[in-house]
């Protein structure tokens, strides 16, 4: 490991919408869903030694903007569909991304030392995912009901760097990341129904994707392009959400 860098934590406010449209015992549903960082830190770090021996450059800085994105399509078969219990299998596509920053924390003064000017540097990456997955949707009562969802995917991992005060490095990619990985997403949920076609409900989400072994290429202006491995680029994600859930019954008559 010669570069290594870590976002840790970056907190986000998440927000989307779902629908499911389901016939029988078939059903399509969609997921959108976007991202808004609010504040996080980020550690740059280069060695001159492998394995992360002899540091020469150690940034501590911060990452209080960006956006994020997913779009998921699923279609599905229900094995098991009543008031009380319902279960399905499904396939399932997933685009994710998300642009993280390297920034001057917003305290920092232009008069500290640590202070970096110009700085505005990101990293964007972006993940296409196909995978399965299996939902358990269980009335536990009149009122309350459960939701348990599991999924695992292979995605396709791309990214790039835009380190924006480096002369020598080529802009706005001055470096790239490929790779294949897996993903693997869990949900938890507790819902509340008002009506017979509404609910409210908190859900917990734990998402984590990793890449290992892909190719890492560093677009010099004096040096052309440089080629190493990517050893590793890995997230774990963990949401609270909040929801409002609305069934709209469809008559077909004769």
């Amino acid at each position: 490991v010669l570069s290594e860098l870590i976002w840790d934590p970056t907190n986000a406010l998440e927000y989307g919408i779902g629908a499911t449209l389901s016939h029988k015992k078939l059903f399509l549903r969609t997921d959108i869903a976007l991202q808004s960082t609010l504040y996080g830190n980020v550690s740059d770090i280069d060695y001159d030694g492998d394995n992360r021996t002899s540091p020469y450059s150690t940034l501590y800085l911060s990452n209080h903007k960006g956006l994020g994105y997913s779009l998921k399509i699923q279609p599905g078969y229900y094995w098991t569909r009543s008031n009380k219990t319902s279960f399905a299998t499904y396939a399932s596509f997933d685009y994710s991304g998300r642009k993280l920053y390297l920034l001057n924390d917003k305290e920092r003064q232009t008069n500290n030392t640590n202070y970096i000017p110009g700085l505005n540097s990101y990293y964007n990456y972006r993940f296409p995912s196909y995978g399965v997955g299996a939902l358990l949707d269980q009335r536990l009562s009149n009122t309350l009901s459960t939701q348990i969802a599991l999924e695992g995917y292979v995605s396709q991992y791309a990214a790039y760097g835009n380190w924006n005060l480096i002369d020598d490095f080529e802009k706005p990619k001055s470096y790239e990341h490929k790779g294949t990985g897996k993903k693997f997403n869990a949900r938890l949920g507790l819902s509340y129904h008002l009506t017979a076609h509404t609910s409210l409900g908190i859900e917990y989400n734990l998402n984590h994707f990793g890449v290992s072994n892909g190719k890492d290429y560093l677009y010099s202006k004096s040096s052309g392009l440089l080629k190493a491995r990517l050893n590793d680029a890995n997230e774990t994600r963990h949401a609270f959400l909040f929801n409002l859930r609305y069934s709209l019954p469809f008559v077909h008559s004769n």
